[in-house]
């Protein structure tokens, strides 16, 4: 019985060290945000942030937008008593202007989920610069 949990546990000690040498050979240092035009979704946001700052969407700009891979399920953003997961999440990171400020929206690839920050506190995607 002990023979036969330590075979299983030696198994599965390979299986994750297999996993992450996949993450390895990626080169995660090469998933830095690429330029991009706006995702169609962009203006959907465009009214969220209008709605949680209670100003017209038109006293919105966007000032840019970048598919980025986050390094977490939380979208990069941490906030008290939330849990992420540790993992590559791809998205975008997408930039308005406001006359309160510059707004940045996290979102996953498709926009379902998204998180808006002042851009003075935001943290990054994930960055080769600091490798």
């Amino acid at each position: 019985m002990k023979r036969l949990v330590l075979i299983s546990l030696g198994i599965m000690a390979m299986i994750m060290l297999a996993a992450c040498a996949a993450v390895a050979e990626e080169d995660v240092a090469k998933l830095v945000p690429s330029e991009i035009a706006a995702p169609d979704f962009a203006k959907n946001l465009v009214t969220s942030l209008g709605d949680e700052l209670k100003i017209d969407a038109q006293d919105i700009t966007l000032v840019s937008a970048e598919k980025v891979q986050w390094r977490d399920s939380c979208l990069g953003v941490q906030r008290k008593g939330m849990m992420c997961m540790e993992v590559i999440t791809p998205g975008y990171l997408i930039v308005f202007e406001t006359a309160q400020g510059r707004y940045e929206a996290h979102t996953n690839q498709d926009g379902s989920a998204f998180i808006f920050v002042p851009q003075e506190a935001t943290p990054t995607a994930v960055d080769s610069s600091t490798d």
